[in-house]
């Protein structure tokens, strides 16, 4: 690792892709830790988890077990690791012999488009608004600043138990449950930039979202309905993939939606519960990199 003068302590602000005009706070000072802060010096196994954390691992990252890193891979794994994890904090080191880990590290969170990708491979309510990445000597730390705080959590919550209650029967087959959520969000949220609109916390309470705002809220009513999910991100746009059926099927509200008049969809149902060999047919806003998401080709 480069050498850092004894006693400069160097912040980095990293803020996540703009793909949700999210309205960030990089102020470190404000930073306030409500979860977990994981110290840790040497090699060590990850035990601490909570309860939004999804035991699921991609061809691209994976859930990590150690906090020293030996080369690029390494550094994904620890990224995706702490937010999936749920942690506010972690320390980590690098190997002795991975001379270029510094400037890789670097690279790496500097790459907005990278660190929006780990992002929506995690739970929601553990996604992260800013990243801040501290140097002192030869330890690092991230610090995670989330985008849902503790009360907007329990608020959306209730909320989606309201509407589940309302909506869905238990004699409904999965997929049944799935349009009925799909119908529901479509014809309650309008396409808009509004106060909160890039989070659930927006669609479900001002009934306003853009891309990151649709996928959000689907990826909570999913997960609720325990079905696996993630998002996935372009350079232009987010949608959800699911698993039903032992395949991995996309749906992207925000073009279902018949208030979105930037959409050219003829119909609320061309993107739900399609194909990627169809999704992709959009060499646009669907033009995910296949490298990225093996699972999906």
């Amino acid at each position: 690792m480069r050498k850092i003068l004894i006693g400069l302590f160097l912040i980095i602000d990293i803020i996540l892709l703009g793909l949700s005009n999210n309205e960030f706070n990089t102020n470190k000072d404000n930073y306030v830790s409500n979860n977990i802060i994981a110290s840790i010096e040497e090699e060590s196994i990850l035990n601490y988890k909570n309860i939004y954390y999804q035991d699921i691992n991609f061809n691209y990252v994976s859930n990590s077990t150690s906090t020293i890193l030996t080369n690029k891979q390494d550094i994904l794994n620890l990224l995706y690791t702490t937010i999936n994890n749920g942690y506010d904090e972690i320390e980590f080191s690098c190997s002795s012999e991975y001379l270029t880990c510094y400037d890789d590290l670097t690279s790496t969170i500097n790459d907005g488009h990278i660190l929006s990708i780990i992002n929506n491979l995690v739970h929601p309510y553990n996604s992260a608004q800013s990243i801040n990445l501290a140097y002192l000597n030869n330890d690092l730390k991230l610090s995670i600043n989330k985008i849902y705080s503790n009360n907007e959590i329990e608020y959306i919550d209730n909320r989606i138990n309201n509407i589940s209650s309302q909506i869905i029967t238990t004699n409904m087959t999965d997929r049944q449950k799935i349009k009925k959520v799909h119908d529901y969000l479509a014809n309650n949220i309008s396409y808009n930039r509004g106060y909160k609109s890039n989070t659930a916390y927006g669609a479900l309470f001002y009934k306003e979202a853009i891309c990151s705002g649709y996928s959000d809220v689907l990826a909570l009513f999913l997960t609720k309905l325990n079905i696996p999910n993630y998002k996935v991100v372009t350079n232009n746009h987010v949608w959800n993939v699911l698993y039903i059926d032992n395949t991995w099927l996309h749906i992207d509200l925000t073009y279902d939606d018949p208030s979105n008049i930037y959409s050219t969809n003829t119909s609320n149902y061309n993107f739900f519960l399609i194909s990627t060999n169809e999704i992709i047919k959009d060499k646009y806003d669907h033009n995910l990199d296949l490298r990225v998401y093996s699972e999906l080709s």
